[in-house]
C-alpha cells in the first residue's frame, strides 16, 4: 500500500474551486487550501494457461506473464476455465502468498472425472507489471501423456 498525501492552495474565492466535485475533496468557498490523504494497493494477478506439449520447462514467468488467460483484478479464489483441445501441459499460477490449492480439475464434455490430485507443483519468480520486482508464484500444473480431446479444463483454486 503506498500512501500519499496532497495540499493545494488556491486563492480564496466566493465560489468553489471544484464544478461538481465530492464533497470531501474540494476547495470550498472562501478557502484557501485543502488537504487530502489517499492510499493506493497494489495487487497480483492469477495467471493460467496450456501448451501443446507437456514439456514442464514451459513454464517459466516468461510465458506465465504472456499467458493469455489471467484475471484482470486482484488474483482470488474461483473457477477459471483453461483451453484444453489438443493441449498437454495445463497450469495456473498465483502468488505464493496464498495458501490455495487446485480443489477440482474437470473437463468439460468428454471425461468428468476431477483429477485435482494429480496436478503438482513448482515455484516461479514472476515480476509485476512493467517488469516491477518479481514476486514467488505457486504454479500448479497437469502434464497430460497425450493431447486432449476436451475443450476445456475447469480448475478450481480455493
Amino acid at each position: 500500500t503506498k500512501k500519499y498525501y496532497a495540499l493545494s492552495t488556491l486563492e480564496a474565492t466566493s465560489e468553489d474551486h471544484v464544478v461538481n466535485s465530492a464533497s470531501g475533496y474540494q476547495i470550498t468557498a472562501s478557502a484557501s487550501s485543502k488537504t487530502t490523504n489517499a492510499s493506493i494497493t497494489g495487487y497480483r494477478k492469477i495467471f493460467y494457461g496450456s501448451f501443446n506439449s507437456n514439456d514442464t520447462a514451459q513454464l517459466t514467468a516468461e510465458n506465465i506473464r504472456s499467458a493469455v488467460g489471467g484475471s484482470s483484478t486482484q488474483a482470488a479464489t474461483g473457477t477459471y476455465n483453461i483451453t484444453a483441445k489438443g493441449k498437454q501441459l495445463f497450469w495456473v499460477a498465483f502468488p505464493a502468498t496464498n495458501s490455495w490449492t487446485v480443489k477440482k480439475a474437470i473437463t468439460d464434455g468428454v471425461d468428468l472425472t476431477d483429477n485435482a490430485k494429480d496436478w503438482k507443483t513448482t515455484t516461479v519468480a514472476v515480476p509485476g507489471a512493467n517488469n516491477y520486482s518479481p514476486k514467488n508464484y505457486t504454479v500448479y500444473y497437469f502434464a497430460a501423456a497425450g493431447a486432449y480431446e476436451a475443450e476445456k479444463f475447469n480448475v478450481t483454486i480455493g
